[in-house]
Order: structure tokens, then C-alpha cells, then sequence
């Protein structure tokens, strides 16, 4: 154990920066970080190759893979 951390105890490390997220209008929400998208029941839902790295998730409730995005917001009337 180091001097300083006998005089002032241990270093505790910064918090992590808040993940950003933005709601676009047209309805798509673009999630600025690495997510784990679970349904109801616990299992994992596989983000769409062609999201990476940014997941986005449908606003609009128009999407054929729901939660994620896949552009429906476009004919839906919101882009």
C-alpha cells in the first residue's frame, strides 16, 4: 500500500461520462455507446449488422425488427 493511499484511503475512479442519446425528429433514436438490448424475458437482441457501431432504436413504431430502426420512419410519414 502506497503512502498516499495510507494518508487519504483509496483512489476511487472518476464515474463514467453519461451516454449520450439523440431523438431525432423523423423518429429514429441513436444511442452514442455500446448497448446490450435484452426483451422481456431476459434474452439478447442482436443488433442489425448494418447499425453498427451506433444502435437505433425505432421511434416511430413502424419497424419490421423492433426495438431497432430500419428506416420504416420514411414512408411512415416522419422523414
Amino acid at each position: 500500500m502506497s503512502i498516499l493511499s495510507r494518508l487519504f484511503g483509496p483512489r476511487t475512479p472518476p464515474p463514467p461520462p453519461p451516454v449520450q442519446i439523440t431523438y431525432k425528429k423523423k423518429g429514429t433514436i441513436v444511442i452514442h455507446a455500446t448497448i446490450v438490448v435484452r426483451d422481456e424475458d431476459g434474452r439478447e437482441m442482436i443488433q442489425p449488422a448494418n447499425q453498427k457501431p451506433l444502435p437505433k432504436l425505432c421511434g416511430c413504431g413502424k419497424s419490421e425488427i423492433p426495438p431497432f430502426c430500419d428506416g420504416s420512419h420514411k414512408t411512415a410519414g416522419r422523414g
